[in-house]
């Protein structure tokens, strides 16, 4: 089962654990100290005087030793539950690229959109290897709101949510972006410029009928999936999912993955896509934050 919000739970309740645990290793410190100390205190005279001194020594050595084990356990054990709960990364995207920029590279370096049933919270997508994964792009959706996943996929992919937009209500759209190739291609920096002639194209078919056009609204899911000429996977995820993807935070743009020692080669796999439209704010954090 999924906890909304569950990643920011257990870095609070761990917080909270760990505190407690640091100040009883400070009173089995203090505690102990003061036998070892007391011990020395009581020694009367200089009869067994060495053995005595000996036998503190190796209790302070016994001590520190188990003071170094147990930290050293809490320690790995918090460097592990980090390491897995990070299992995203967060891009801004470049003052040069808008929405309808981004959403003509990813159209064309081969990225699946994904349509949650009636639901238009958000804009998502998935990497071309889960383009035809149904059963795994639900898994990604449910992972993403708290889900962990302990089974290691054969394919590996990644999900990316847009920044919520407000649905501009409805509109005529037009098909010109459908002229847009979908074929999987690498765009370089010197490409940007027909890119950017794409995306007017998308752009201008995203329009509303907003009677004030110096304040362009952004686009929903839904005029999206008007002229998205795409592979689109439709899926019903649990009411519960559906309601922790419309409260997750995501400031511009999230890439979550299953686990996270597939976050770094799905990360660069996607900035080398999109290199020139937007940057790297976080390398690793939680879908939580």
């Amino acid at each position: 089962p999924q906890v909304r919000r569950g990643m920011s739970h257990v870095g609070r309740r761990f917080c909270i654990i760990a505190q407690g645990f640091v100040e009883n290793l400070c009173n089995l410190l203090e505690s102990r100290l003061d036998e070892c100390t007391s011990e020395l205190h009581n020694l009367n005279g200089s009869e067994g005087l060495r053995s005595e001194l000996l036998k503190s020594y190796r209790s302070f050595q016994r001590l520190f030793q188990e003071i170094r084990e147990r930290s050293s356990k809490a320690v790995g054990f918090s460097r592990m539950l980090r390491k897995e709960m990070q299992i995203a990364a967060d891009f801004t995207r470049l003052a040069s690229c808008d929405e309808a920029i981004l959403l003509s590279r990813l159209l064309d370096t081969g990225h699946a959109l994904v349509h949650v049933t009636n639901s238009t919270c958000r804009i998502m997508l998935v990497s071309p290897s889960l383009a035809d994964s149904h059963e795994h792009v639900l898994k990604l959706l449910d992972i993403a709101c708290g889900r962990a996943e302990t089974e290691r996929w054969s394919v590996e992919g990644y999900l990316l949510l847009l920044a919520q937009t407000t649905s501009p209500g409805p509109s005529q759209h037009g098909s010109a972006f459908s002229s847009v190739s979908s074929t999987t291609t690498i765009v370089n920096n010197s490409e940007t410029a027909a890119a950017t002639a794409d995306a007017d194209t998308f752009k201008s078919s995203l329009s509303t009928d907003s009677s004030d056009s110096t304040k362009p609204m952004p686009p929903s899911i839904s005029s999206v999936l008007n002229v998205w000429s795409g592979p689109v996977i439709e899926v019903e995820p649990a009411k519960e999912t559906v309601h922790a993807l419309a409260e997750l935070p995501v400031d511009d743009v999230k890439l979550v993955v299953s686990q996270s020692a597939s976050l770094s080669a799905c990360r660069q796999i996607f900035h080398h896509l999109v290199t020139d439209l937007v940057e790297v704010t976080l390398e690793t954090t939680s879908t939580d934050h």
